[in-house]
């Protein structure tokens, strides 16, 4: 089946945003639900940011005909100061990684009562087997996943809403204590998974053929998000009385349609991890490949047999260490990268105005 480029390019950034946290409804919840029908509006300003995000990063990546996320921190940060950003970067893929294996152990156990071994191992051959072939393999990959997850959580929220009768939300004004801090949060959110979209997306040189094709990647990237954003932000809002506490709100809220629901939407999750995990597993072998001028697939293999050990250690503990870091470097990069290139652009578009006027 034929793709157009911006439709590859927008599933191939959905999908390196995209996460169990997400899926699960347990970072929409955090970042914007609870803040009431405020959450709403942050949800907008967010995947308004990830549109020029996605933007800024796939027509850089155009421009400087970038291999890998160097091209374009390297300009801002200087050579000292990239080789330091750079074992961060590599650390946090690597751990993200386990995470997402990790979780897919956890759905694994959920969904067919086996051992948390065979979901890892499963997930960790299915990883494999895409990033060897490339970032066409991992474009593909997306393309063909993205869509069910977006068709997915569309109809199991419309049908619990629909269920509901009348709808009524249970948090519509959220919390009192968070009320004031939806703007900042959802301006972390975006800076919170700036560093596998940054990596994901510079190693697109490939299929993108000219600078419209980058552009609408990254518009309809960041319009996809907002709409499995309010998808999931809506049914949050309607039973948040009945979801505190809970790890995974939107599979509990699944469960209310039935065994079939919540065993689809078990398969969202499984289907969110898989997607982060080769993301982030991509960027960590391409990366180390170059460096260490190794053939992709010795450095897959090294990569992924490694993880293993670490993922056992179970999702939870692993998600306590590593969102908050995550979260620290997240903010650096937006600030040095995002803001500062949409500055440029900004400042490019303004001369060129004034000159057409003139």
């Amino acid at each position: 089946m034929y793709y157009k480029p911006w439709f590859k390019l927008s599933c191939l950034y959905v999908g390196s945003v995209v996460g169990a946290g997400f899926a699960s409804g347990q970072e929409i919840m955090q970042f914007f639900a609870i803040y009431g029908y405020r959450g709403i509006f942050g949800a907008i300003i967010s995947c308004t940011l990830f549109m020029i995000i996605g933007s800024i990063i796939l027509i850089k990546t155009y421009e400087l005909k970038s291999n890998d996320y160097t091209y374009l921190i390297n300009p801002i940060l200087g050579p000292k100061f990239i080789k330091i950003f750079e074992i961060i970067v590599l650390f946090f893929l690597y751990i993200g990684y386990c995470v997402m294996l990790a979780g897919s152990g956890a759905i694994a156990v959920r969904i067919l009562g086996c051992n948390v071994n065979i979901g890892i191992y499963i997930m960790s051959v299915a990883v494999f087997l895409v990033i060897i072939n490339n970032v066409e393999g991992l474009a593909t990959i997306n393309t063909v996943l993205i869509p069910f997850l977006i068709l997915a959580i569309i109809i199991i929220a419309s049908l619990t809403m629909k269920s509901q009768g009348k709808i009524y939300f249970s948090n519509l004004h959220g919390a009192k204590v968070f009320r004031k801090d939806w703007f900042f949060s959802s301006i972390l959110y975006v800076s919170y998974n700036s560093i596998p979209a940054v990596v994901v997306l510079s190693t697109a040189l490939s299929i993108i053929p000219n600078r419209k094709t980058a552009l609408l990647g990254g518009v309809y990237g960041g319009i996809i998000l907002l709409v499995m954003s309010l998808f999931i932000i809506v049914p949050l809002l309607i039973f948040s009385t009945d979801l505190y506490g809970v790890e995974i709100p939107m599979l509990k809220i699944a469960g209310r349609l039935g065994r079939f629901a919540e065993y689809t939407y078990s398969l969202v999750l499984l289907i969110a991890m898989y997607t982060t995990a080769i993301g982030n597993a991509f960027g960590f072998v391409k990366r180390c490949s170059q460096l260490l001028n190794v053939k992709i697939y010795i450095v897959a293999a090294v990569f992924c047999i490694s993880a293993i050990p670490l993922s056992k250690f179970g999702f939870i503990k692993l998600v306590k260490i590593m969102y908050p870091l995550l979260g620290y470097i997240a903010i650096v990069l937006f600030i040095t990268i995002v803001l500062k290139d949409f500055c440029l652009l900004f400042i490019k578009f303004f001369r060129r105005y004034n000159k057409a006027k003139l």
